[in-house]
């Protein structure tokens, strides 16, 4: 296979070089007969799997082409094209006379020969057209990526898009890329990327429409707007300079918001809203960044169409489904009905969590577990899975309208202290420290802090508690030498502030000042791939000449001697806190979790009288010093006990004796 991807790496180049110089119509004209001739997907028939044409059609389709004089041969494979039709009817899309009989007719006869050269073996036949098909597709959206749907999630959106019977209709792009012009600033379609769309489904060995073709699909041109029952659009992702910026598109379909100039995914929303009847349903398909995605202009679109009330559901798919990428993308189900209904509710599901997993090839009963959640929440009104959630219009204004579903899984926010593990008890405690070497002087810490101490325990946000200031941002060429430096692997590793580091910075003296860390301070690093790695607490015990970087944040104590800072080591460590992480700040798994200040602004801390969090924080920092010098084999029992001693040190005690502090009331 490695001679094979020389030679289709070889061929592509040749391809590439030779659709430069021909119009995209008769590009794809071209692409469409070779492949039929190679039996890759047959006249009449809807997948690949299905018998092969006869060798009389090879001929007749091909071989015609290869002994045609170079004056006939554009007329020529017009009329294979028009052969073609009945059985494969997107390719009116390519019926362009002009771009025929314009066209080059010696750069015709390369493609023919070009195309000639694709081996007749099926596999690499097959390679060979897709990788084309997939090139040609990008060159035409402008750096959007494209990217092909599992056909078993279209078929099982017939049901929740038409409950009254019909089929789901995959589309990829033809929806902007078909829509007359308003402004004058969207890029006019040429029929070819209709054509390579339906040629990638079949390719596939999937046929874009299910059973019987619904009325009206949205690839239709001769449909007014306004007139669609139900889209399901599947268009290319973060399509960029679809129109000028310069010029602000006037368009009748920007009810929410015009969309920016740099990326579609917005524009695709809208354009499919404004197709809708005014009982239509939609379903589309995008990047799973449009849920959070932070552009003034499209956050305002995100909201007001929440405050509308025409987002019926958000659904998240977990990476791998795709068939050419594993990207993770998301499932945007709207409702023209719901409109100017501001207080219905929003249903949010995480697909990444079912079990059996999600997988490329799931059959279509698997969505349609997915899907039969959306039909409970309209009969219902209510989520009937542990990886689902309902949402209040105020409470995603609470989530800033965040649309990540993991901000309203409410079973995600209290696992963490429901989940015992294999540590339930002080004797389970005693049992797990006993496979460890030495450690009875860890067992009389805890024992310290085991002893009863019934008191009341307060909560005051992050804000009225510390001070929040950001990180040292350095050129790479600043270290080396001077300060200490403390990193995001560092934080994320260690609860407290070693007392030596791997590397230094220089800096200006006044800038070590501002960024030097000082006893009491808490260094959480803001940014993480996960959200379980996210606001880590690094404590400093002292007075350190170290600087941070700047992909954290320092929370400094405003009063030092209110907080112990071994228990604030402790509890930036713990369920409580982390599960406030988890509530408030969007994620998903396409991008970095960022904590930024309006987020830990929503963060409470929890704390008991001072000589207790003293107690506990003594244990705490025995715990870590004696954990840090064990051996490997100790590490998992070590982390169990860890879990389980926060649990109830911290969480459990802070959610049964807290009351709001007078900080907290004051604010």
């Amino acid at each position: 296979m490695d001679e094979a991807g020389t030679y289709l790496r070889t061929w592509q180049r040749k391809i590439d070089q030779a659709q430069s110089f021909v119009p995209r119509e008769v590009f794809v004209g071209l692409l469409l007969i070779r492949a039929v001739s190679l039996s890759c997907f047959p006249p009449g028939r809807s997948t690949l799997e299905e018998a092969p044409c006869p060798e009389s059609l090879v001929t007749d389709l091909w071989e015609r082409l290869v002994h045609m004089p170079d004056a006939k041969l554009a007329d020529a494979v017009l009329n294979i094209l028009a052969s073609l039709q009945e059985k494969l009817p997107f390719v009116q899309e390519l019926m362009d006379t002009k771009r025929f009989t314009s066209s080059n007719m010696l750069m015709l006869r390369k493609l023919v020969e070009m195309f000639s050269t694709i081996p007749c073996a099926p596999l690499l036949s097959r390679r060979a057209l897709e990788q084309t098909v997939k090139r040609a597709m990008a060159k035409h959206i402008d750096k959007g990526a494209t990217y092909s749907a599992p056909a078993a999630l279209v078929r099982s959106l017939g049901p929740v898009l038409n409950p009254k019977g019909g089929a789901a209709y995959e589309l990829h792009g033809e929806l902007l890329e078909s829509a007359p012009e308003a402004g004058g600033n969207a890029r006019k379609a040429d029929g070819a990327f209709t054509a390579l769309c339906w040629m990638d489904s079949l390719l596939r060995g999937e046929g874009a429409v299910t059973e019987n073709p619904p009325a009206n699909p949205i690839g239709e041109k001769r449909l007014e707007w306004g007139n669609w029952d139900h889209v399901v659009a599947n268009p290319p992702f973060n399509v960029s300079h679809w129109h000028d910026d310069r010029r602000e598109p006037r368009d009748k379909r920007w009810d929410y918001g015009v969309p920016p100039g740099t990326n579609a995914n917005f524009a695709w929303l809208q354009y499919c809203l404004a197709g809708l009847r005014q009982e239509g349903k939609a379903a589309v398909l995008l990047p799973v960044s449009t849920l959070i995605g932070t552009d003034p202009r499209e956050q305002d679109i995100r909201i007001n169409m929440v405050e509308s009330g025409v987002v019926e559901a958000v659904i998240t798919f977990p990476p791998g489904l795709l068939f050419d990428s594993r990207v993770p993308f998301c499932l945007w189900l709207l409702d023209k009905a719901r409109r100017n209904t501001p207080d219905a509710p929003v249903l949010f599901v995480d697909a990444g969590r079912m079990e059996p997993k999600l997988c490329k090839n799931a059959p279509e009963e698997a969505y349609s577990r997915v899907m039969q959640l959306v039909m409970d929440f309209r009969n219902e009104g209510e989520s009937t899975s542990d990886w689902s959630g309902v949402a209040t219009r105020k409470e995603i204004a609470a989530a800033e309208y965040g649309l990540s579903p993991h901000l309203y899984i409410r079973s995600r926010r209290t696992h963490w202290l429901s989940e015992e593990g294999s540590v339930s008890s002080w004797d389970d405690c005693l049992e797990k420290l006993k496979q460890c070497r030495g450690y009875e002087a860890l067992l009389a810490c805890l024992e310290i802090w085991g002893r009863e101490r019934p008191c009341v325990w307060q909560k005051a946000p992050l804000t009225a508690l510390y001070t929040i200031f950001g990180g040292v941002a350095v050129s790479g060429d600043a270290f080396g030498d001077g300060v200490p430096f403390l990193d995001v692997k560092t934080i994320i590793r260690s609860p407290f502030l070693p007392g030596a580091f791997l590397r230094r910075v220089r800096l200006s003296a006044d800038r070590q000042e501002l960024y030097r860390i000082r006893r009491g301070d808490v260094i959480i690093n803001r940014t993480s791939e996960t959200l379980e790695a996210l606001g880590l607490g690094c404590v400093a015990l002292q007075d350190s000449e170290a600087v941070y970087t700047g992909f954290a944040k320092r929370l400094r104590p405003v009063r030092p001697d209110e907080i112990d800072p071994a228990y604030a080591a402790a509890y930036f460590r713990s369920g409580l806190y982390l599960s406030q992480i988890r509530e408030n700040v969007p994620f998903i798994p396409v991008s970095r979790a960022s904590l930024n200040n309006r987020h830990i602004a929503r963060i409470n801390m929890y704390y008991p009288p001072l000589e207790r969090q003293q107690e506990i924080g003594e244990a705490f920092h025995a715990f870590i010093e004696w954990k840090n010098g064990s051996t490997p084999e100790a590490g998992k029992a070590l982390t169990e006990v860890q879990t389980w001693f926060l649990q109830q040190a911290i969480d459990r005690p802070a959610l049964s004796g807290a009351k709001t502090s007078t900080i907290s009331e004051a604010l």
